[in-house]
């Protein structure tokens, strides 16, 4: 029995975070077994990671690898380290980047979802959840400008799987307008309709 087998993958159907791993795991035919969890979140997520979220890889010795970050490196790795789809010293900065701008995005859609609004004067001049809607936009213009010199790579990687789930999520279970940027709609077009992605898609609200 080699080191990787049992490995789980804990998962919400509806996450864009555990859908990038998804993803991998498929296209890599990686020995991970995705464990769908119980949503709403029940305490018991907190043992496999303290953030009390969705992807964790869990080892066979019991040990688990999040954020999401450190999960897509590690696939990335079981896989053998495909050069032509993460180059570790000029994209984990572009990786992070739409990491933290899907983040601010399901942190202003949990936001409207909830129905969470001002509950008394605004001392600090600017409404959160607009703040990162500006974010995540501002994010999507810089990666349009990027994609032409190929700083993304091409077809399967780390950063287009996170763009695609990302910007994916957004069609289905709503944000702003992604699509305009030609640059981008090419890129994330070109790798949908894979069987990866028709497989793991969320369902609407």
């Amino acid at each position: 029995m080699s080191d990787m087998d049992n490995i789980q993958l804990t998962f919400f159907p509806g996450s864009p975070f555990a859908r990038m791993a998804r993803i991998l795991i498929m296209e890599w035919n990686l020995p991970v077994t995705p464990t769908q969890q119980e949503f709403p979140p029940t305490p018991d997520l907190f043992r496999a990671n303290p953030l009390g979220q969705v992807p964790a890889l869990i080892m066979p010795d019991g040990t688990a690898v999040f954020p999401t970050f450190l999960v897509l490196e590690h696939l990335w790795e079981m896989a053998g380290k495909p050069t032509d789809a993460y180059a570790p010293q000029s994209q984990r900065q572009i990786l992070m980047t739409i990491l933290q701008a899907c983040d601010a995005l399901v942190a202003a859609k949990y936001q409207d979802w909830t129905g969470l609004g001002p509950v008394r004067e605004n001392t600090i001049g600017y409404d959160p959840a607009e703040r990162h809607l500006e974010r995540l936009q501002k994010t999507l213009d810089w990666l349009e400008s990027l994609i032409p010199s190929g700083e993304l790579g091409q077809g399967i990687t780390l950063p287009n799987i996170a763009l695609s789930s990302t910007v994916l999520w957004m069609d289905v279970r709503g944000g702003p307008n992604w699509r305009g940027r030609p640059n981008m709609e090419a890129a994330v077009d070109e790798i949908a309709s894979r069987s990866s992605f028709t497989q793991t898609a969320p369902q609407p609200r």
